[in-house]
C-alpha cells in the first residue's frame, strides 16, 4: 500500500517537475509511471485532475501580467463584422 502510494506521489512529482520546466507533457509523464498501480480509469481522472490545477495554478500566478485589453477587442472586432 505505501509503495503504491509513494510511486504515485514520485509520478506526479516528476511530471509536475517537467510542466514546470517545460510547460506541457504532465499527462504523459503521470501516466507512464503510474500505468502499473492504479487502473486506467482512475489514471486519466488523477492525470486531468493534476494538470487542470497545475496549469491553473500557473495561470494565477501570472494573472495580473494578463492583457485582458487584447481578448476583449478580439472579441468586439469579430462580433462587429457579424453578417
Amino acid at each position: 500500500m505505501w509503495f503504491d502510494l509513494a510511486l504515485i506521489a514520485v509520478g506526479a512529482f516528476l511530471a509536475a517537475l517537467v510542466l514546470g520546466s517545460i510547460g506541457f507533457a504532465f499527462g504523459t509523464i503521470a501516466t507512464v509511471i503510474w500505468v502499473v498501480v492504479p487502473p486506467p480509469a482512475a489514471i486519466v481522472l488523477l492525470a486531468s485532475i493534476c494538470a487542470t490545477l497545475l496549469q491553473g495554478a500557473g495561470v494565477w500566478r501570472f494573472r495580473h501580467e494578463i492583457e485582458t485589453a487584447l481578448g476583449t477587442e478580439a472579441v468586439q472586432g469579430w462580433n462587429s463584422h457579424r453578417p
